[in-house]
C-alpha cells in the first residue's frame, strides 16, 4: 500500500513540475531559420522564430535573448529583452517573429568580443538562446541556435 501512495505522490509532483505558468498555459517557441552561420563586423544575422499561445486575446510578450560566447573573456553583459508588438491572438495561431543581430556598432551587447584595451574585435563563436515570457510571466522553453562564427 505504501508503494502505491508513494507512486501517486511522485506522479502528482512530476505533473505539477512539468506544467508552466498559470493553469499550465505556455508558449511554444521554435527556431525556423538562421540566415547565416558566419557574420563579419557590422554584419547582420536574422533569426526567424515561430510561436503560438494556447489561449485567445491580447498578447503582450517579451523575447529574451542570451548570447553565449565560446571563448570571449571580455563579455560581461550577454542578455537582453525585446518587447514583441502587442496583438490579438486566436488560440494556437502560428505567429512569426524575426530577431536581427548586428555584430558590432550597436553598443556593448552586440559588439562581440571587443577588447577595450587594444580597441580590436577578436574572432569568436557564439550560440544564441531565445525564450518568450507572456504577461502572466509564463515562459516558453529556452531554445538554442547553432554555433555562429563571429568576425571570421
Amino acid at each position: 500500500m505504501n508503494v502505491k501512495v508513494l507512486f501517486a505522490f511522485l506522479a502528482v509532483v512530476l505533473f505539477t513540475a512539468c506544467n508552466k505558468g498559470v493553469g499550465g498555459k505556455q508558449s511554444n517557441l521554435t527556431l525556423t531559420n538562421v540566415s547565416a552561420r558566419t557574420v563579419s563586423l557590422n554584419g547582420t544575422i536574422a533569426f526567424n522564430l515561430e510561436f503560438s499561445h494556447p489561449y485567445s486575446g491580447g498578447i503582450t510578450d517579451t523575447l529574451g535573448i542570451k548570447i553565449n560566447y565560446k571563448t570571449c573573456s571580455y563579455k560581461k553583459i550577454d542578455t537582453t529583452f525585446m518587447d514583441v508588438p502587442t496583438f490579438e491572438n486566436t488560440a494556437n495561431q502560428i505567429c512569426k517573429l524575426e530577431y536581427d543581430y548586428t555584430f558590432g556598432g550597436n553598443g556593448i551587447f552586440t559588439s562581440g568580443c571587443f577588447d577595450l584595451v587594444t580597441g580590436t574585435t577578436k574572432p569568436d563563436s557564439a550560440w544564441f538562446q531565445f525564450w518568450l515570457t507572456d504577461r502572466n510571466r509564463s515562459s516558453s522553453d529556452t531554445i538554442s541556435s547553432p554555433m555562429i562564427y563571429l568576425n571570421r
